[in-house]
């Protein structure tokens, strides 16, 4: 199992979730570091959307995780929302 580790800029895209409840963005944060320990625990599952890189769907969210699988450890390197236009991000 390789521990993950969330890139700045996830960290910042996860801080950056507007809500207009406050409770609200509290849970899509709590499900976003949930689905971040799927890669931990199967680093392949998601698909690979380029060379090295893979994404892995938040349940019940419209957030995507872009990931990826080095020896060492699982690196989220994005989390984008699915409308977002997400080629080269």
């Amino acid at each position: 199992m390789r521990p993950v580790r969330y890139a700045s800029l996830a960290r910042r895209d996860v801080q950056s979730i507007h809500a207009d409840d406050p409770a609200l963005a509290k849970v899509l944060a709590e499900r976003i570091v949930a689905a971040g320990l799927v890669p931990e625990d199967i680093p392949y599952a998601g698909p690979e959307i380029a060379s090295g890189r893979r994404k892995w769907r938040v349940p019940k969210t419209r957030y995507v995780l872009h990931y990826r699988v080095t020896a060492a450890e699982v690196r989220i390197l994005r989390v984008l929302h699915a409308s977002r236009n997400q080629a080269g991000a």
